[in-house]
């Protein structure tokens, strides 16, 4: 390099979470019907779990769906995932978990930004996810509001 020249620097390649391993497995309660992989027994059943064998790793990701004022609330009510992620990494598992706030008017919080940038999701396609992410909330938040006078969701006032 001569005086007065700068250096080349080679673009740093953003990691994914999901370079760490191979043979990625994942489960997803659709209809309340998520059975935790075989690492500890437990009656939790996160939103979407991704595993590896060989890597043993193991990440969770916990959506919810709420109030836009009341994000910080529902982050710390994931604790009840701390122990069962502590009982993971006893039996010799990295583990993470992933906490989604999304606000039923379609504000996707800072917890959706990570995770997409942990699983390597950047620019572009982040933010069309992001933007899909928002519109699904939006649509079931107005859904929901359409439907508020159901009378089959309503509770029964009689006593059995």
């Amino acid at each position: 390099m001569r005086l007065g020249e700068t250096a080349k620097t080679e673009a740093s390649q953003k990691k994914s979470i999901l370079d760490c391993a191979t043979g990625f497995n994942m489960a997803v309660d659709l209809g309340k019907k998520l059975v935790f992989p075989g690492i500890v027994q437990t009656n939790l059943r996160p939103d979407i779990v991704l595993w590896s064998e060989t890597g043993k790793k193991l990440f969770v990701i916990e959506l919810t769906v709420l109030w836009e004022t009341r994000c910080k609330e529902a982050y710390e009510r994931k604790a009840k995932y701390t122990e069962l992620l502590k009982q993971c990494r006893h039996q010799g598992w990295h583990t993470r978990l992933f906490t989604m706030e999304v606000g039923g008017r379609g504000f996707c919080a800072q917890s959706v930004c990570r995770l997409m940038t942990a699983v390597g999701t950047t620019g572009r396609d982040r933010r069309r996810a992001i933007q899909k992410l928002s519109q699904a909330a939006e649509w079931a938040s107005s859904w929901l509001w359409l439907r508020r006078e159901e009378t089959s969701w309503m509770r029964s006032t009689s006593t059995p």
